[in-house]
């Protein structure tokens, strides 16, 4: 969590957009997948400002006494578009 703050933090604004959740629960564990598309704004001097991906989510959940926890995420980049590079500058900037 604390390495996607830091290189999240370092862009101008985000937007992520999840969909078509799918939940299977065994006993006091699930597995909850979802699409995903995400589009990040960096405005720099060397690229377009916009990269966009897109992909699917698997959330891995346990049940506890306070209700359902994430225990587990795994993010499955299947597409992008834009400027790619803007994932590195933001992880620097994120990193001042």
């Amino acid at each position: 969590m604390a390495g996607w703050s830091q290189a999240l933090g370092g862009f101008d604004a985000t937007q992520h957009l999840i969909t078509n959740h799918m939940v299977d629960v065994t006993g006091d564990s699930a597995v909850c997948t979802a699409a995903f598309q995400a589009t990040h704004r960096l405005a720099n001097p060397f690229g377009a400002p916009l990269w966009t991906l897109g992909g699917d989510y698997r959330f891995d959940l346990a049940r506890s006494g306070d209700g359902w926890r994430i225990t587990g995420v795994v993010m499955t980049a299947t597409w992008a578009d834009g400027n790619k590079d803007l994932a590195t500058l933001a992880a620097e900037a994120g990193s001042r």
